[in-house]
């Protein structure tokens, strides 16, 4: 059972959008490499990461900071 401080807006992977309609209430996961999404008409792809509501929660909350490889 996931305890109730685990959520988006405590993860050290989790990135806050700090601009636009949902400013300090949606993320980005950064747990794992971003998705490619060709859905924009110039078919070039781009990388995104899902982006997650400050109180969700995936079961793979991160406490400390992730070293790079």
């Amino acid at each position: 059972m996931r305890a109730s401080h685990e959520r988006c807006a405590r993860c050290d992977v989790w990135s806050v959008l700090t601009a636009g309609i949902h400013k300090g209430t949606l993320g980005e996961c950064r747990r794992e490499a971003p998705r490619i999404d060709f859905t924009k008409k110039d078919n070039a792809g781009r990388g995104i990461f899902p982006l997650t509501r400050k109180d969700d929660w995936c079961g793979r909350y991160v406490s400390e900071p992730v070293m790079p490889c």
